[in-house]
């Protein structure tokens, strides 16, 4: 039975700014009050399509992610329904092929719900652990944006 909304952090923290996706879960496991009940908070890391069973689970999937549209560093985007799916296949994600494919292998499998995605601009993607400053700087944002978006999807009757 698919019930629930799925947040979903994905991002490699050895990368710099490609660990924006984990840090913001970290952030929002810290007080799971703030999330609608039936919210499950994972931190995808890098796993890709081993998240399958996951995505098949829910009733709706929230990506947080870097998001590279060309913004100034540390830009919070956030995007719904088939525009979320339409950057993903532009490959605006920084992890462009895992989070794209895993998105695409669960429609194909049966996943019919919606889908939204909060991503940060990131500075740099190269080896490094922690954020740069702008994205660093960005993530109170961002939280407060993934919060207001998980509402909008419970509201609309996930869960």
């Amino acid at each position: 039975m698919r019930d629930g909304l799925l947040i979903l952090g994905v991002g490699n923290v050895l990368m710099t700014d490609d660990g924006v996706g984990p840090r913001l879960v970290a952030a929002l496991r810290h007080d799971p009050r703030q999330l609608p009940e039936k919210t499950q908070v994972v931190d995808g890391g890098t796993l890709g399509l081993a998240l399958l069973p996951m995505l098949n689970d829910a009733s709706a999937v929230l990506v947080l992610d870097a998001l590279d549209t060309g913004a100034p560093a540390g830009t919070v985007t956030v995007l719904s329904g088939t525009a979320c799916e339409r950057a993903l296949g532009q490959r605006l994600s920084v992890h462009q092929v895992a989070v794209a494919d895993l998105v695409a292998a669960a429609r194909l499998t049966g996943f019919d719900g919606t889908l939204g995605m909060v991503g940060v601009q990131p500075h740099d993607v190269g080896p490094g652990i922690g954020l740069s400053a702008p994205v660093a700087g960005a993530l109170q944002h961002a939280l407060r944006a993934a919060r207001r978006v998980a509402w909008e999807l419970a509201l609309a009757g996930v869960g």
